[in-house]
C-alpha cells in the first residue's frame, strides 16, 4: 500500500503562516509610514520602499500558499473551489475570507505602479486596505488553519491582531504628524518643491 504524500499540504500550512507573518509586517510599516515611529531610525523614502517589496513578497507567497495544493490528489481541490469565494467544500466562508484577502491585497500591490495617478486622500484611504485584508487574513487563519487548536498559534494570532489594532488607534487618535509637520513647512517652498516622498515611488 503506497504511503500518501502530504507535502503539498505541508507547503501550503507553510506558506500560509509565511504570508500572514508578512502581511502583519506590510500591516505595521503602513500605519508608521505618515508617523513618527519608525522615522527615528530610517528614512520616510526608505520605510515606503520596504512597505511596497514586503507588499509584492507577500503577495507571491499568498498566491504560492493558494494554489500549491492544486497538484494535491488527496486533497482534491480544483482552481474554482481555491480562487472563487464560497466555492471551496472545506469550511466554506473561512476559505472566502482568505480569498477576498488575497484579491484585496492584489489591488493594494497593484496601486503602487499606478501611484502618480491617483490623488494623496485617495492613495491613503486606498491603503487602509491593508489592514482590511490583514483582518480577513487573521479571521481565514483562525478559521480554516489546522494548526489553531495550537498554542503558539493562538498566542500568535492574539500577539499580532492585537499589534495591528493598536497601531491602527495610535494612527487615528495621534494623526499624521508627519504630514501636519510638512504641511505647514511646504507652504512656504515653490509648488515645483512639494513633491511628497512617496511620490518617488
Amino acid at each position: 500500500m503506497n504511503e500518501i504524500d502530504h507535502t503539498y499540504w505541508y507547503l501550503t500550512r507553510a506558506s500560509g503562516l509565511a504570508a500572514y507573518l508578512l502581511l502583519f509586517t506590510s500591516v505595521t510599516l503602513g500605519l508608521t509610514m505618515t508617523g513618527d515611529v519608525l522615522e527615528r531610525f530610517l528614512r520616510r523614502h526608505r520605510i515606503y520602499d520596504l512597505h511596497r517589496f514586503l507588499s509584492l513578497l507577500t503577495l507571491g507567497i499568498c498566491i504560492f500558499h493558494a494554489l500549491i495544493v492544486l497538484p494535491d490528489d488527496y486533497i482534491g481541490f480544483s482552481i474554482i473551489e481555491l480562487l472563487v469565494p464560497f466555492a471551496s467544500p472545506y469550511r466554506p466562508e473561512f476559505m472566502a475570507l482568505g480569498v477576498l484577502s488575497l484579491y484585496l491585497t492584489a489591488f493594494i500591490v497593484g496601486t503602487f505602479y499606478v501611484r502618480r495617478f491617483v490623488t494623496y486622500p485617495a492613495w491613503r484611504l486606498i491603503h487602509y486596505g491593508t489592514f482590511g485584508a490583514f483582518t480577513l487574513a487573521l479571521v481565514h487563519g483562525v478559521g480554516a488553519g489546522t494548526d489553531t487548536d495550537a498554542g503558539w498559534a493562538q498566542y500568535l494570532y492574539a500577539a499580532t491582531g492585537l499589534i495591528a489594532f493598536n497601531l491602527l488607534v495610535y494612527r487615528a487618535l495621534k494623526g499624521s504628524a508627519r504630514g501636519i509637520r510638512h504641511e505647514s513647512s511646504a507652504s512656504a517652498l515653490p509648488e515645483h518643491s512639494r513633491r511628497r516622498p512617496a511620490d518617488l515611488g
